[in-house]
């Protein structure tokens, strides 16, 4: 089976797809994501303290969680690292980024130049084995300051079940495997590579997301509303996100 990390190396190069991927994301450029709204909630109180804090998203993508952090809190000094040319390129010809630094990095070799108070991770980890999830979270826990704040938002359950899906679709045609972990093993892997009082939240979407037609080929989350909760699809499959916080022991 291809790791994500060998996928992502072939799949970040892939100008059609990733031209399509920036127009869909620039929305919410504009309107942030609800998911990334719960983050700049989470952290206001450690944002707003008067010490200048050194920030970095794994993962950035577009970028959109960096600016609107940004937006908010100026004082702090905001990185973001990504497997893609691509995406870098994008993002540092990017108006409204440039405030923000951009560089190359795969978290999985990631020697950081220097140390960070607070590393975002967001939809990431979740298609690596469970090896390279731990190493990952090791690369990640050297990177922090001690007492530094890990935020990751991936697939975590309560269940003692562990998951493994190969999902094959048009953006990932030879299979993209996807891995939900039981909370009792992500706190087990995450105190082995050096973080303590970690804490889960799970992801209540607060608006509705509109169902694509069943003909669209490119995948799309969307929400199906029973009783009082409302669950995040994408296509047949349910996503169990789950925000995951822990600190660097001291």
């Amino acid at each position: 089976m291809q790791t994500k990390n060998n996928l992502y190396k072939k799949h970040t190069q892939d100008r059609p797809y990733f031209r399509r991927y920036i127009k869909y994301q620039n929305r919410y450029s504009k309107k942030i994501r609800e998911s990334d709204r719960w983050i700049l909630s989470f952290l206001k109180s450690k944002l707003r303290q008067n010490k200048k804090l050194s920030i970095l998203d794994v993962g950035c993508s577009t970028g959109n969680l960096l600016f609107h952090l940004r937006q908010r809190y100026p004082r702090h000094v905001y990185s973001g690292g990504d497997l893609s040319d691509l995406q870098l390129s994008h993002n540092r010809c990017a108006k409204h980024l440039r405030q923000i630094e951009f560089f190359k990095m795969d978290v999985l070799k990631f020697r950081p130049r220097k140390k960070y108070d607070v590393i975002l991770c967001n939809a990431v980890l979740y298609g690596f084995s469970p090896p390279l999830f731990v190493r990952a979270l090791k690369n990640i826990s050297r990177s922090l300051h001690p007492g530094g704040v890990f935020l990751n938002f991936e697939f975590y359950h309560p269940w003692k079940q562990q998951l493994e899906i190969i999902e094959k679709s048009s953006d990932f045609p030879e299979g993209h495997p996807l891995y939900f972990r039981p909370i009792s093993q992500v706190r087990a892997m995450t105190a082995g590579a050096g973080f303590s009082r970690s804490r889960f939240y799970p992801f209540r979407i607060p608006i509705p997301l509109v169902q694509p037609s069943y003909r669209n080929s490119s995948l799309r989350s969307y929400t199906v509303t029973g009783g009082k909760n409302r669950s995040i699809f994408r296509g047949a499959l349910c996503q169990p996100w789950c925000f995951f916080v822990a600190r660097k022991r001291k």
